[in-house]
């Protein structure tokens, strides 16, 4: 039984571990979480020509 507590103590200290990580992230200015979908970096000329190379060429008839 002291092992199953044991165990459960380190897991719960690894989950506070990550839960302060991740708020510790969210408050610093260069927050990698919150910029994870930010495309303000890349110029919209670049975005076009990405999507349009990945549509699907119509075949002539």
């Amino acid at each position: 039984m002291a092992a199953r507590t044991g165990r459960d103590g380190l897991l719960l200290a690894l989950l506070a571990l990550l839960a302060l990580l991740i708020v510790y992230d969210l408050v610093r200015p260069d927050s990698w979480l919150r910029s994870a979908g930010d495309d303000r970096s890349v110029p919209m000329e670049r975005i076009i020509r990405d999507v349009r190379d990945e549509l699907p060429r119509s075949r002539p008839r």
